[in-house]
């Protein structure tokens, strides 16, 4: 049996995680073993992980703040984890289930059923491989294929590259919450103006992506930043006067770009064009 996928086995007691490693192997996973959060982060970004198996308690820090660390990370951010753990203690489960932790497993457990759940876990994590779990927007692999499309098509097209920084600030929960708001915002928008045909995409973290003809864009951004304008606030924790500034950025490439040959050079392009867009109406 060839599965091909790659899992991350997070877990300090020897045997235990020999047991594990030894299991998927057999089962034909490519597993990797870490004993530390640490060791873990750096798997994280030195290989291909579909799925952690993460225990709660490390030696070094406990396996919610590897989530939280995997989360902060762009590369990571998006990492299926189920936790480990021998309490069952509600609060617990509820604190990952808020991190946005996939499953979670109580010791000891059966390696069946664990094999089942890694099963369903990555093929899930199929699926999310072309819609972003946050935005329910298509993944940057459709997004980029889109704008291949549009590179080489004969129509005119615009593209509008819209994103929001300074949401680290708040924490990766209250910024996916701004994320999630934002692709809402978006929909809602093109349904307003009647253009539900118009491909709309999740490019990258806080980045979004519309693919349209040139006459609607303008209109498409102006709906857009009073929708964002008007309901923002709602989504952000409440900061006072000291608030970290949210700025909120658009910019625009069109099929009369000279410089636009490849994605990548419509990406420079897009990044370049990006200019910030007043949150307030004063």
């Amino acid at each position: 049996m060839d599965n091909n996928h790659h899992l991350l086995i997070v877990e300090d007691h020897y045997e235990l995680a020999e047991l594990v490693v030894a299991f998927f192997s057999d089962e034909g996973y490519t597993v990797h073993h870490a004993a530390t959060g640490q060791e873990a982060l750096d798997l994280s970004l030195t290989e291909p992980i579909e799925l952690a198996l993460l225990d709660i308690r490390l030696p070094d820090f406990d396996g919610y703040e590897v989530v939280n660390r995997l989360r902060q990370n762009p590369k990571t951010a998006q990492m299926p984890v189920i936790l480990l753990t021998e309490r069952r203690d509600r609060s617990y489960r509820l604190q990952g289930l808020e991190m946005g932790v996939l499953d979670y497993i109580t010791k000891p457990f059966d390696l069946d059923e664990l094999r089942l759940r890694v099963r369903n876990a990555l093929a899930r994590g199929q699926m999310r491989n072309t819609i972003n779990p946050i935005t329910e927007l298509p993944q940057p692999v459709i997004c980029e294929r889109e704008l291949q499309q549009a590179i080489v098509a004969e129509h005119p097209w615009t593209v509008v590259q819209v994103t929001l920084s300074g949401l680290e600030a708040y924490g990766f929960i209250a910024k996916n919450d701004v994320v999630r708001a934002l692709s809402v915002m978006l929909r809602s928008s093109l349904r307003d103006l009647d253009l539900t045909d118009t491909f709309a995409g999740h490019l990258q973290d806080h980045e979004l992506v519309i693919v349209t003809v040139p006459e609607k864009s303008q209109a498409i951004q102006a709906r857009l930043s009073q929708r964002i304008r008007e309901s923002i606030q709602q989504f952000l924790p409440a900061r006072g006067s000291e608030a970290p500034k949210v700025v909120l950025m658009m910019g625009e490439i069109d099929h009369l770009n000279t410089a636009v040959t490849s994605v990548e050079t419509l990406r420079d392009a897009l990044s370049a064009a990006l200019v910030p867009v007043a949150l307030t109406t004063a």
